[in-house]
């Protein structure tokens, strides 16, 4: 009987805990090159209110996946030497308390890089807020 309390416990206490640390806005998605295929090694940083909080590498499949807070606005560049870099905008301020109750989720965001132009300025490519009448993350380029 103590053994299962204890188990029930432990259980309830890892709950807590993740709920405690929730995702408020999850965003993932692949960057390609202009040919269709995955793009490895593309340098991506993160950046919150203008300033970096994460600097990683895509993987052979391109994939990237970010955990973002309400109340920020985000920036997300991805380059690669020999292709022209882009940036893609997350805005998470202004929405009730009523809509920050839900975790909201973009997938599926397709970033492509076209050759040459490495040494240009990030392009900004897509553009994320709140869309209050639609109640979800949209983008609006």
């Amino acid at each position: 009987m103590i053994k299962r309390i204890t188990t029930t416990l432990a259980i309830l206490l890892i709950s807590i805990v993740s709920f405690a640390q929730s995702v408020d806005l999850a965003v993932s998605g692949v960057v390609y090159r202009s040919g269709g295929l995955p793009l490895s090694g593309v340098d991506q940083i993160l950046l919150r209110d203008g300033e970096s909080i994460d600097r990683s590498t895509t993987k052979p499949n391109g994939l990237f996946n970010y955990a973002l807070d309400f109340e920020h606005q985000y920036e997300l560049i991805v380059r690669k030497t020999g292709y022209q870099p882009q940036k893609v905008l997350f805005n998470t301020t202004g929405l009730s308390k009523e809509e920050k109750n839900f975790t909201y989720k973009l997938t599926r965001i397709r970033l492509t890089l076209e050759e040459g132009g490495s040494d240009k300025e990030a392009e900004v490519v897509q553009d994320f807020s709140f869309d209050h009448e639609r109640g979800n993350f949209r983008n609006q380029q």
